[in-house]
């Protein structure tokens, strides 16, 4: 969990290789599409830590039985980077955000094969201070 650590807090992408497979798969809240391979998984570390450079991690509880791990975190940090959405980039805010989540990670000879990442991101969104904007009502039905 320590190396986890390193890798989110300090952005140390060496040991990506030590703590996830090469075939790790990665769903996440974040993103519509999974997060696949060694590459993903630094991109996705790359993407957060551009937006945050000061994102911090800590495991508030972890859970460890067979083959899986689960892990209650919570991240802080400030956005000072462009944060690449799926609908486009988004500017820095400079605003912190304090986003709690669970991880669910299979584990395999000692390494992440597959993880499970969800948070609320309309939370992170309205932290970051940005708005809803409802949909427009539909047209009134013909009669």
């Amino acid at each position: 969990m320590d190396s986890a650590l390193e890798i989110w807090n300090n952005g140390n992408l060496v040991l990506v290789e030590d703590v996830f497979a090469p075939e790790i798969v990665a769903h996440t809240s974040t993103f519509p599409d999974d997060i696949v391979g060694l590459e993903g998984i630094k991109s996705w570390v790359t993407f957060a830590r551009t937006a945050y450079p000061d994102l911090h991690m800590t495991f508030d509880e972890v859970i460890v039985k067979g083959d899986k791990i689960v892990a209650r975190f919570t991240l802080t940090g400030t956005n000072t980077g462009p944060l690449s959405m799926p609908t486009g980039e988004l500017p820095p805010t400079g605003r912190e955000v304090r986003i709690t989540g669970l991880g669910i990670d299979r584990v395999q000879n000692g390494k992440i094969t597959e993880e499970f990442v969800v948070y609320n991101v309309l939370d992170m969104m309205l932290q970051l201070g940005f708005t809803l904007t409802p949909p427009a009502p539909p047209p009134p039905e013909k009669k």
